[in-house]
């Protein structure tokens, strides 16, 4: 009996056509949960009053039952948009932590307020979080979907729009090599420029010269549709083959992502991993020196996560834990991202564990997020559009 995938590699059936391909991608939007909570401002736990919790908990509520819809059971991507109107507001990563706790099931409410996002924020594989402070209204909004629409989504990104080049448009970052030739020039003729022009022009311009060259750099870092279907080897199962783990080789030797070992697994090892991150963040300072010290653009964070084999593995902490916990501090502290309160958006996926008799790793990249609103999440959305617009 054929199997019943070999549709994928026949070009006349149905599901492989235009159409085809064009309704299952509407039906996995119909699967997208969006939700929006309006006038209350995002603080973190000990921060939110219990009325403005209540209120989060009412809003989502509605919106579950305005549109019939019951909690998430299995593995899901999240993104979330935050904007505050507080002078001083919390980090962003204090503030999720408080939101994902109320999304959550909680079996200790009251009946009439069980509904739910999902059961566990454990669920949550790839999150997503931005946000924005000082706007005139607060807001919280965001969308979930389960994480196979995700890897559908990528597939097909990245199989369907081969035949329509100028649409995939994959972020390009800016050209390093030509902004730090007009700095090093600049600076070469440091004394002209003072003479003609005076001190003031001569620190503006280059303080602007040294924003977009610091800006094309770390843009280089970011993470892209294809490296997450490298990563989750999306396309790759298709063919029966699993090219994962070379990506995963091409990231360890990148020099602008941060190699560190897998997350701690054993009670006291937290200090050590806390160590090994510290150091990690000021050898990545020292590499570049004066081109990320000080950091003079806004930065996003960007995280991968391999666990280790399941036979090792002793829990599988929350996404949201291990960042607020591990990764963040150490990231603001040591690297002192110029916006009063450290990096404008997180993003973090967890992989498939590591096979047995390896180890797993956590890759961490500083990207620049002049534009506040970039993510994979985006790049794959907008590439998705311009397919459907296509046809």
């Amino acid at each position: 009996m054929p199997s019943r995938s070999l549709w994928r590699f026949d070009p006349n059936h149905y599901l492989s056509s235009s159409k085809g391909l064009l309704d299952q991608y509407r039906m996995r939007k119909r699967r997208r949960f969006y939700f929006s909570i309006e006038n209350v401002e995002p603080r973190p736990k000990n921060s939110m009053p219990e009325t403005d919790k209540s209120e989060v908990r009412r809003q989502l509520i509605q919106k579950l039952q305005e549109f019939r819809h019951t909690r998430f059971r299995k593995d899901i991507a999240l993104r979330l948009y935050l904007n505050t109107t507080e002078k001083n507001p919390a980090h962003a990563q204090n503030i999720a932590k408080n939101l994902l706790d109320l999304f959550s099931f909680n079996p200790d409410r009251r009946k009439s307020d069980r509904r739910a996002l999902y059961k566990d924020d454990n669920q949550i594989s790839a999150l997503s979080v931005t946000c924005h402070h000082g706007g005139s209204k607060p807001r919280i909004w965001g969308y979930v979907y389960p994480m196979e629409c995700l890897f559908q989504d990528i597939h097909l990104l990245m199989t369907s729009t081969d035949q329509h080049d100028d649409f995939r448009q994959f972020r390009d970052p800016p050209d390093f090599s030509d902004h730090l030739e007009a700095l090093e020039d600049w600076r070469r003729d440091e004394n002209n420029i003072r003479k003609l022009y005076g001190n003031q022009a001569f620190e503006s311009f280059l303080a602007h010269l040294h924003c977009r060259a610091q800006e094309a750099l770390l843009s280089r870092g970011n993470l892209s549709t294809r490296d997450l279907n490298a990563m989750y080897n999306v396309t790759g199962r298709s063919f029966g083959f699993d090219h994962s783990k070379l990506w995963e080789q091409v990231f360890h030797f990148s020099p602008l992502r941060i190699l560190l070992d897998e997350f701690p697994q054993q009670s006291g090892t937290s200090s050590i991993w806390k160590r090994h991150i510290d150091q990690k963040l000021k050898d990545f300072q020292a590499s570049f020196g004066r081109m990320v010290n000080p950091l003079v653009v806004p930065v996003a964070l960007e995280v991968l996560i391999k666990p280790p084999p399941p036979s090792r593995m002793r829990g599988n902490p929350d996404l949201d834990n291990l960042l607020r916990k591990y990764i963040i501090p150490p990231v603001n502290e040591v690297l002192n991202p110029v916006m009063k309160n450290g990096i404008t958006r997180f993003e973090a996926y967890r992989l498939p564990p590591s096979p047995e008799g390896t180890n797993g790793f956590v890759h961490i990249a500083i990207v620049a997020d002049t534009t506040g609103y970039d993510s994979v999440f985006k790049e794959i959305d907008e590439g998705l559009e311009r397919w459907e617009g296509s046809l």
